[in-house]
């Protein structure tokens, strides 16, 4: 029977080998603490809407700041007689003060406002519009599913509500709706 020699645990390879799979033992665990941290926030695209959404809101509502803003409480279902806000008719129409444009802007500009996804059943029940020169930008807002659509002429965008914006334009809502007034 053939002895094998041991390997000297000193040897400069044998220490580089430990070395090695120990490192390789560390970048594993960091990979994986990386995989479970990017699953709990809701994926690799996790953050991606929420400042896709901020970014576009803060566009679209750039020069707007010190003009009124107008309020629109609108029909869930698209169509019917009458003026609409888009393709859905207006119930109630309300210019609002500068100090209060100022206040939907700032609350429509910031990120706690957003989330990363909701549901699409879109029946909206309130609006804005935002004019700056010889355009505007039209909010239609569903509360239901959280999801604002936002149309600056032929441009449409989409951005999804946090609850923490559900909850702020819903006081919105109930601050200038005549239908929470009953």
């Amino acid at each position: 029977m053939t002895e094998v020699p041991s390997a000297n645990p000193s040897s400069p390879r044998t220490v580089f080998r430990r070395g090695f799979l120990v490192a390789l033992a560390l970048i594993l665990v960091l990979v994986i603490v990386a995989l479970v941290l990017v699953r709990a926030r809701g994926g690799p695209e996790a953050g991606n809407q929420t400042n896709r959404s901020v970014s576009e809101a803060r566009r679209l509502l750039e020069g707007t700041k010190g003009t009124r803003a107008t309020f629109f409480r609108v029909s869930p279902v698209p169509g019917g007689e009458g003026p609409n806000l888009r393709t859905y008719r207006i119930l109630q129409q309300k210019t609002l003060e500068v100090k209060t444009t100022d206040e939907i802007r700032a609350l429509l500009t910031d990120p706690e406002t957003y989330s990363e996804m909701g549901a699409k059943c879109f029946e909206p029940g309130m609006g804005f519009r935002f004019s700056r020169g010889g355009s505007d930008l039209d909010l239609v807002i569903c509360l239901q599913c959280s999801w604002i659509y936002a149309y600056e002429g032929s441009e449409f965008k989409s951005w999804a509500l946090g609850q923490s914006g559900v909850a702020a334009l819903l006081k919105v809502y109930q601050a200038h709706s005549d239908e929470s007034k009953r």
